[in-house]
Parts: structure tokens; sequence; C-alpha cells
């Protein structure tokens, strides 16, 4: 993953195995962001295991006669960009060197804000992120859904009491530091269940003249701000 991010960025888009928050988020967890490597063999062995053992003409792996055929839907051009859909690209490339046929599906902005491919029976796998100050964004994509009170940026349809109470606890703690220490507890959990994986960070670009400085960015969505800025000659 790191080595394709590298790649297709060029050594500008910075690489993120933490699957919860990114680097720039306070309270965010090293060992999250280490849990996994690249590790062909490990991966052919648990696919053994689970008894993915047979093979079609094309190499990807079946189990009673069923192709391991994964379906990735992702928003093209707004949620994932040209780069982004490259190293997509390059994943589903690295996955089926262990027998992974994975389904790209590039869905445009009019079909995936109106709800396309957001149900469980759509697809196998989500991709995207969503940004905020603290790691308390965590709620957002893994508060539990029911039929009766559906969660949608929970794209996992994933309901786990335990990982819930980490966010919960972490959102209402009295301070910061046991915040941090929940959110990371939160984390660890996700990278330890593969719920979710790391592939890149996400990147707020700004075209600035050179006569106008001191612009910086903010960190909850990447926008420019100017209270400081001014003009030069």
């Amino acid at each position: 993953q790191a080595q394709i991010v590298d790649t297709i960025g060029q050594g500008v888009i910075p690489s993120e195995g933490n699957g919860g928050v990114s680097q720039a988020t306070p309270g965010y967890s090293t060992k999250a962001a280490d849990w996994y490597s690249y590790d062909p063999a490990k991966a052919n062995a648990l696919l053994d295991a689970a008894g993915w053992t047979g093979r079609t003409a094309a190499g990807v792996r079946t189990k009673d006669g069923k192709p391991l055929t994964v379906v990735l839907p992702y928003g093209a051009g707004s949620i994932i960009n040209a780069d982004g859909a490259a190293i997509l690209q390059g994943v589903k490339e690295q996955a089926s060197k262990v027998g992974f046929d994975v389904t790209l599906i590039p869905v445009p902005q009019s079909e995936l804000f109106a709800g396309k491919y957001s149900t469980p029976q759509d697809h196998d796998l989500s991709v995207g992120y969503w940004t905020a100050v603290t790691a308390g964004i965590l709620y957002i994509n893994w508060r539990p859904s029911t039929p009766g009170d559906p969660n949608y940026s929970n794209s996992a349809f994933y309901n786990d009491p335990t990982l819930n109470g980490y966010i919960l606890a972490g959102n209402s703690a009295p301070t910061v530091a046991a915040q941090n220490a929940d959110y990371e507890e939160a984390q660890n959990y996700i990278a330890q269940h593969a719920l979710s994986i790391g592939v890149y960070d996400r990147l707020s670009t700004l075209a600035v003249s050179p006569k106008l400085k001191d612009v910086w960015q903010e960190h909850a969505q990447g926008g420019p701000t100017f209270y400081d800025a001014y003009f030069t000659k």
C-alpha cells in the first residue's frame, strides 16, 4: 500500500495505515497505523485456511465454485480524484496477486449522493473519508445502525458495542488526555478487527499568489483561512 501511494503520489501524497483517523488528528494511534504490512505469504495462508483453495484460469481464488470477488464502488471525481483512482487500481492489482478479484466501480457524483451503492447488499468494500478537528469524528463512521435508525455513514454497517463504548467514552471524557486515550483504544480496535484499512491521507491543495502572505489551512476541512493574510508589493 505504501509503495503504491508513494509511486503514484510521487512523494506528495502521504500513505496512511491507520483506518480510523489521519496523522493530523489529536489522539492518533501509531500502533493502529503499523498494525499491518504487505505480506502475501500470510495472506495466502489465511485464504487457504478459510477454504478459498480453488483457482480459476485467471488465477482468482474459488470456494465451493464461487469466485473470490469483492465489489468496491467509489465516488469518482468527488471523494476520489484521479490520483486516488490510480491508487485504487494499484490496490486491485496487488490484491489480485493473492487471488482476489476486486471489481472497481466509479460512481458519478449524481448517483453517489443520491444513495447508489449505499446499502449492505450493494458493496463489499467502501472507500472515503471524513474530516474533523478531533477523533470524535469516529462516532459518525461507527455509530451502530439499526433498521429503525440506519446510519448510512457507517458504510460497513458494523454494529459493535465495544467499539461504540470506546468512542462514546472519548466524546464525554473530562480531559483531552482521557479523550485521546479512549480514541486510541477505538483506533486500535478498528485495526485489530480489520474493520477499516488506511491507504492515504486526504490532501487539500491551495494555489496562492506570491504576493499574498500568511494564508493557512485549518485542520477540520483543510480550507483556506485569510484572517492573518496580507498583500505585499
